[in-house]
């Protein structure tokens, strides 16, 4: 069995006038592949905001490979995980490679590159980037760019990436290219934790799905048990159609 890598205990988390997540417990092994879904509120962007350590919970633990993530300073929690958030304000006007090069900061003072060259040239390859490195990441589709910050996390540490909702706004196409890259990692060894919100991608992942409904942990299960109970009726509060075909798992609503 592979080693424990992630636990959270009763955690409590939120923001200064409302409590979000109320007694949170859940673990993830190395090599696992977690999805969170959940109703818009329940609480998902929040618990990878307290994951990342930029929301400190009012109460609870979390422990990253066995350290209380309190005793962990910022450069050494980044360089055992890598985050992929939304970005939602006015991109710099850094080129693909600059972009890069951040990512590089748990190991190397900044903008002083001596090996960075081939971690680099490494994440392009792997992310399959096509765009030139010098061209700019304000003239990247959102697509492309969301490959552009999966190949940062690569960089930063590609053992365990955790990120928010990576498919949210891309056509089915580049939702499709993202997903084949998150279950390559997988499959090579990368722990993936992510934020999805369409329901027939989660189901047909590998690993286990973290249902959160009013900030609490509804299920934890595999997609077959979720199937088969129709656990998202209640995590949802609708009537959803299930159906399964080719060794796929579906999940319509019925507007």
């Amino acid at each position: 069995m592979n080693r424990e890598i992630l636990r959270l205990k009763n955690l409590n988390s939120g923001y200064a006038d409302k409590l979000i997540l109320k007694n949170i417990s859940f673990s993830v092994n190395e090599g696992d592949f977690i999805s969170i879904i959940g109703p818009n509120g329940c609480g998902k962007t929040t618990l990878l905001r307290s994951i990342s350590s930029e929301l400190t919970p009012e109460s609870g633990e979390i422990e990253l490979y066995g350290k209380n993530l309190k005793n962990c300073t910022p450069g050494e929690r980044s360089r055992l995980i890598s985050f992929v958030f939304s970005i939602n304000s006015k991109l710099p006007d850094y080129t693909i490679e600059q972009f890069l090069q951040l990512h590089t900061f748990p190991y190397d003072v900044p903008f002083l590159f001596k090996n960075d060259e081939k971690k680099i040239s490494d994440a392009v390859k792997i992310c399959g980037i096509k765009n030139s490195i010098t061209s700019s990441i304000r003239n990247l589709s959102s697509g492309e760019f969301q490959l552009v910050q999966l190949a940062g996390a690569c960089i930063q540490n590609s053992r365990f990436i955790i990120l928010d909702e990576p498919v949210s706004h891309l056509d089915p196409r580049n939702a499709q290219l993202i997903m084949s890259l998150l279950r390559k990692l997988n499959a090579s060894g990368t722990t993936i934790i992510t934020v999805l919100h369409d329901l027939n991608i989660a189901l047909n992942l590998p690993g286990r799905i973290l249902g959160i409904r009013k900030g609490r942990v509804y299920f934890y299960e595999n997609a077959a048990e979720i199937y088969n109970k129709k656990l998202t009726d209640k995590l949802y509060d609708i009537e959803f159609t299930y159906y399964r075909k080719n060794n796929r798992y579906f999940c319509l609503n019925s507007y």
